[in-house]
């Protein structure tokens, strides 16, 4: 398998497990700038909470971290040591 059919492997993981539509990731790089910024920005909010959830193990959190904003997981994450 070479390196780029790993990558988009892993990239329809991530599309599957964040119930996205086929070909997403992959996409991604043609949008427009804002479009992409705003995209990678919930990808990359939607990352940090399912990472500090499946630290800490304990669902009854979902609620509470995916009311915080961005800076505060990522200061969860570095807590962590994700």
């Amino acid at each position: 398998m070479t390196d780029v059919d790993l990558l988009v492997k892993h990239l329809m993981k991530l599309e599957a497990d964040f119930a996205l539509p086929s070909g997403f990731l992959i996409n991604l790089p043609k949008e427009s700038d804002w479009s992409f910024t705003i995209k990678a920005h919930a990808l990359l909010e939607a990352a940090l909470t399912q990472a500090v959830l499946a630290e800490v193990s304990d669902s009854r959190l979902e609620e509470l971290l995916g009311g915080l904003p961005t800076h505060r997981k990522i200061e969860h994450a570095k807590a962590l040591a994700l």
